[in-house]
């Protein structure tokens, strides 16, 4: 492979790259303030399992999903609420 042809699948790879819409979706997350509720929302987001397990019900394998939830928050997390209402 001669040095032109290089360069060129280079310009291609670093303009695929770049362009990407991901890069820029990444950039942002780096540099926009993480909120509570985007921490919230991170955390108990449906997650799905690359496993099946066999349902109870009907005894087939069956994808499954995982999902945290929060069902009491801490008295810190009531405090801060309150005080950005105010």
């Amino acid at each position: 492979m001669n040095n032109t042809n290089r360069w060129k699948d280079l310009e291609i790879f670093y303009k695929a790259f770049v362009e990407d819409e991901s890069v820029s979706r990444s950039l942002r997350a780096i540099t926009e303030p993480i909120t509570l509720e985007k921490c919230l929302e991170a955390f108990t987001h449906d997650e799905e399992l690359g496993e099946k397990y066999q349902c109870s019900a009907c005894q087939q394998m069956q994808p499954a999903a995982k999902k945290l939830q929060i069902w009491k928050f801490p008295p810190v997390l009531v405090d801060i609420q309150e005080n950005e209402l105010k």
